[in-house]
């Protein structure tokens, strides 16, 4: 008996023995630190003072990919186990807990919920939870938890927020821009309008320019009187904000579609024009710019004479209504060239500044003041003279280009009369003329300027009149509704801020 009982004690003896031999000694590591921001993902590996562990059979739980490393992206708190044995002999085990953060918590605040387009106060926008140590807005004003917007456009504001644990979340507020406009089109004999304003819990109001009105956001609105141009207002209104904006269009109204268009091509001083004008007109009128009008052809050409710096083209259509449209367009022929000059002073003039209209790749510039005998061959563009007597001068510009194409231009200025009655502008056209229903304008403009437009009648009855503050020079056009004058004579004065007049006469027609 006791033989037997030391054979069971050796035999148990030597499996203890031989199963603390086979102990894989087994620990879970991870990439985090036992803690990961809800929403992110870290991995657990198994590791042993064996070595790999992938030749063994693995278990987890929560169950898991019985692999040596997995991912997981625990939305709680999670206690993970594994045990890990070799045909159930040698084994091991152990667990990790992985602790899920919150991520931190704000809402945006915003000093208003829209912008007011044009005013001088932002929107002010914040975080509520003022104590983080890390802010982040879409448009990188600030690093604080405070920061400003003037919206171009109705905006998503972001804010990326992060706490002490490294824990991120993002938030978004839509900002939205008031700011009225429209846009229109003709359907038959009525005018679509589409508002495209932007903002939110807003009120319209219409102005038609004939005396009604409307306050839907899409109106559509039939004119008694075609081919006449109206001034039409759209108004809106921020019941959030009181915030009100306006927003106005001069429209012409002609039955179905007319819109003037064409294509040319240049070849040295001749110009060949395509009509590709839409809509159905039973008359074509082609102003070269330089005097010259076609107004029999469809499709027309035209060779250039005459020393003009950009050669303004306008093609202007008429239906059977009577109703008008104009295209212009600005072309260049062969190398020719001219001259802008600005007068530079406040009472009497200091100098004038005189720059080449050239688009070509010039060579060389040869400016010449008076034949020679006050400035010979100064190759600088722009140019700058100062003025000691305030006389007429003869300027002339010689321009050569890449390929030795020479162009000369002279000009008269006359400084004499002083500085308010040198002229602003200069090429004017006025066209249609005779009109029977608008009349355009086109002209250089020489010096930035206020200008008022001004028609009378022969008994010098002032019957139309208005204003416009151009910023730039060159060639301009406006377009002046006459369809209401009588047949007859009318005189167009166009004045710039310094009372300098120019005039034009107008000739009405409805015949």
């Amino acid at each position: 008996m006791k033989k037997i009982y030391l054979f069971f004690l050796l035999i148990f003896i030597g499996y203890n023995a031989l199963l603390a031999q086979c102990n894989l000694n087994i620990h879970i590591a991870t990439t985090n630190n036992d803690s990961i921001c809800k929403g992110k993902n870290t991995w657990l590996y198994i590791g042993s003072k064996y070595g790999n562990t992938s030749k063994y059979s693995i278990t987890w739980t929560p169950t898991l990919p019985t692999k040596d490393s997995v991912a997981i992206a625990p939305t709680v708190t999670t206690k993970y186990k594994v045990v890990v044995d070799s045909a159930s002999v040698c084994s091991g085990s152990d667990s990790i807990t992985i602790t899920v953060l919150a991520l931190p918590i704000t809402t945006i605040q915003s000093s208003s919920p829209s912008y007011c387009n044009g005013t001088a106060n932002p929107v002010i926008l914040s975080s509520s939870n003022t104590t983080l140590p890390a802010y982040l807005w879409s448009f990188n004003h600030s690093s604080n938890f405070i920061d400003s917007i003037f919206p171009t456009a109705n905006t998503n504001v972001s804010l990326r927020i992060t706490d002490s644990f490294g824990c991120v979340n993002n938030y978004t507020k839509l900002v939205y821009l008031n700011k009225p406009n429209f846009s229109w089109a003709m359907s038959v004999d009525t005018v679509a309008f589409s508002n495209t304003s932007s903002g939110n819990d807003l009120l319209y109001n219409w102005s038609f320019g004939d005396g009604s009105g409307s306050s839907v956001q899409n109106p559509r609105h039939f004119y008694s009187i075609f081919c006449k141009t109206y001034l039409v207002k759209l108004t809106i209104t921020d019941t959030v904000t009181s915030c009100v904006l306006s927003y106005q269009d001069s429209i012409y109204v002609t039955p179905g579609s007319l819109s003037a268009n064409f294509t040319y091509t240049v070849s040295g001083s001749n110009v060949v024009a395509t009509n590709t004008s839409s809509g159905t007109f039973i008359k074509s009128y082609w102003n070269w710019g330089d005097g010259k009008i076609d107004s029999s052809s469809f499709n027309a050409s035209h060779t250039y004479t005459s020393n003009y710096t950009r050669d303004s083209i306008t093609l202007t259509v008429k239906n059977s209504f009577g109703c008008l449209s104009s295209k212009l367009k600005t072309q260049y022929t062969g190398c020719r060239d001219s001259f802008k000059y600005t007068i530079n002073g406040t009472t009497s003039i200091d100098s004038v500044k005189f720059t080449s209209w050239s688009n070509q790749t010039v060579a060389h510039f040869t400016w010449t003041l008076n034949g020679g005998s006050l400035l010979t061959n100064s190759s600088s563009n722009p140019l700058v003279i100062a003025i000691t007597s305030p006389i007429a001068y003869n300027m002339c510009l010689k321009t050569t280009d890449a390929n030795s194409c020479i162009s000369t231009f002279c000009k008269t200025i006359d400084l004499s009369t002083g500085i308010n009655t040198v002229n602003f502008a200069d090429n004017f056209n006025v066209f249609p003329n005779p009109t029977n229903s608008v009349v355009n304008i086109n002209f250089n403009l020489n010096q930035s300027d206020k200008i008022y437009f001004t028609i009378y009648d022969v008994t010098g009855k002032k019957l139309f009149n208005t204003e416009k503050e151009y910023s730039s020079v060159g060639l301009k056009q406006e377009t002046f509704d006459v369809a209401k004058f009588n047949n007859g004579l009318y005189l167009l004065e166009i004045k710039n801020q310094s009372k300098s007049s120019l005039f034009k006469k107008i000739v009405v027609s409805k015949n």
